[in-house]
This record gives C-alpha cells, structure tokens and sequence, in this order.
C-alpha cells in the first residue's frame, strides 16, 4: 500500500509520487490517480510560471483564434481526421492542443465533442488537419459546421482561482519550466493543505470558494458561487489549513 504514488485507472501504481515533479513525461496529461485514502490527482503540466504548494491551479484561457472555426472540408461519419480552417494571421505549433477537445458549436454536427489527437503544425490561412481519437459520429460539413478548440484542462496550468478554471491544487514546488514541460500531480479531491486569504472562525463545514485576491488562495463562500470544497476546521488568514477539496472526482 503506498500513500505517496497514485495507482492508475489501470491499476498499475505510478513511478512518480504526488509530490515530486519530472521533466520526463510518465504519463498522459490529465491521467487520473487516486490513493487509497481516497485522495485524488490528476497528471498535469506547468511551463510559464514556478508554482508554489497548496494553492489552486487554473486551466489555460481559451485561445480567440480557437473559437467558431470553419470547417475546411466536408468530413463523412467514422472518419478520424478533420479538416479545418484558422484565421488569416494565426500559426500553430505542432500537437498545441493534443490531448484537448473539439466541439461542433455550429451547423451540422452541432454538440458533439472529439479528443485531439495530435496534429502538425500550422501556417497561417491554411487547413489544419485534426487527428482524432475517436471517429467522427454526425458528419460535418464546410458550408455550416463551425468548430471550437478546448485545451486539455490540465495542460500548462497557472495559479489563479478568482476568474480562472480550477483544476486542482499544487501539492509541492513545481519549478518554471522556460522551454522545459515539468510534469506532476495536482490535487482535485480529499484532503489538502491550501492557503487562506481570510481569517475563517466559524467554517467548519461551510464551502470554500478562490479568494478575490490572493491568487490561488481561499476564502470563506458568501454565495453560490464555483466551490472549492468545504473547510473541517477552523483557518487563519495566510495560514495553510486542511480543506476537503471537491474540484474533481
């Protein structure tokens, strides 16, 4: 039994502890892991900024040049490749958005979403084509079916909270990654350590919600608002205190 490595949906126990970082990939961005206490991790990705333990983590922004997109060709049913047109000045990196999502937002096609799977760089005003995971199940067509990309959510996260997406929360010190991909585990369920913004004397019990300021930090909720998870104790102001997180099961 180990209390430091997340077994995997496969059952296997990963090589890599929640708390420590890698510059080689183990796994697949997003790979769900769990302990057996009931804690739960999802593999994830940093690049831009060093991130600091116990604070909340945030999905990238949604890129303009990824929403509403023209479908570059006709694409039939059980075909894994789809062909789509960017703006006239948008390049792309190779496999930017492997292991994110396309979602049929328009004309024919309209609400199914598709895994990418990888895809080639691409220069700007031409057709990019997308590979699939899966087949595509309602044919799309260039004259109506528009596309939006998505991410993967735990791919080059950031601190944030008050405005972002949250993921998860950093169990340790996960270094700037400059033009080095660091690899590790963020926290989406259990219990965990994660900084307070605000001075909590009555909150066992109650939800917690990203504080205002303070990015990645905690606040007591006031309303209904995106959840953190709820407090079982008491918490201090620029303290880090246990909360029982419930970003993702």
């Amino acid at each position: 039994m180990s209390y430091a490595n997340p077994i995997l949906s496969t059952g296997r126990v990963s090589n890599q502890a929640f708390q420590k970082v890698s510059t080689a990939q183990l796994h697949e961005v997003g790979t769900r892991g769990y302990l057996p206490d009931g804690r739960v991790f999802y593999y994830s990705s940093n690049v831009s900024t060093a991130l600091a333990p116990g604070k909340t983590v945030v999905a990238g922004t949604y890129p303009t040049y990824g929403v509403n997109i023209a479908v570059a060709s006709d694409t039939a049913i059980s075909s894994r490749l789809l062909p789509v047109t960017l703006g006239s000045s948008q390049t792309l990196a190779a496999n930017l958005f492997a292991g994110g999502y396309v979602t049929v937002n328009a004309g024919t096609g309209l609400g199914y979403i598709y895994k990418i799977r990888s895809h080639a760089a691409v220069a700007a005003s031409t057709a990019m084509t997308l590979d699939l995971w899966d087949p595509i199940t309602v044919a799309v067509t260039a004259a109506s079916s528009k596309v939006t990309f998505s991410k993967n959510p735990w791919a080059e996260v950031a601190i944030g909270g008050a405005t972002g997406q949250i993921v998860g929360v950093t169990p340790t010190d996960v270094p700037l990654g400059s033009t080095t991909t660091q690899y590790f585990w963020s926290q989406t369920w259990g219990l965990c350590p994660l900084l307070s913004d605000a001075t909590v004397t009555t909150a066992v019990g109650q939800m917690v919600i990203p504080a205002a300021s303070g990015a990645g930090t905690l606040d007591l909720a006031a309303s209904v608002v995106s959840q953190i998870g709820t407090a079982p104790t008491v918490s201090v102001s620029a303290e880090y205190r246990p909360v029982f997180l419930t970003i993702c099961p």
